[in-house]
């Protein structure tokens, strides 16, 4: 395989696995109260986890009380067997997350 098809599999890869990150995160809103939905996003999802961030630590709790019902919305609509969420918390990325989102 030549290095520019190791390159154009890996970005259709990439772009594959962010599309589904997407998709999650706006299925997972329709769960969050509407002042939340802008907040909270996937970035992670590895052999059971799924790391969700979000931009304040005030929005932890509330999504820690929500992670039965978004394990189950995963199961329910993707297949996927998550058995834990893992919370972090960067100040700023939804600012930056939101305008990639205002594109699609």
């Amino acid at each position: 395989m030549s290095m520019q098809s190791a390159r154009s599999l890996l970005n259709s890869e990439l772009m594959q696995k962010a599309a589904l990150y997407e998709r999650i995160s706006r299925d997972i809103w329709s769960l969050l109260p509407s002042d939340m939905r802008a907040h909270c996003w996937v970035s992670g999802l590895d052999k059971g986890l799924l790391t969700l961030v979000t931009d304040s630590a005030s929005r932890v709790h509330p999504l820690r009380f929500m992670q039965r019902e978004i394990i189950k919305l995963l199961r329910d609509h993707y297949g996927l067997s998550v058995k834990k969420i893992q919370l972090k918390v960067r100040p700023g990325v939804t600012e930056s997350l939101s305008q990639l989102s205002q594109r699609g």
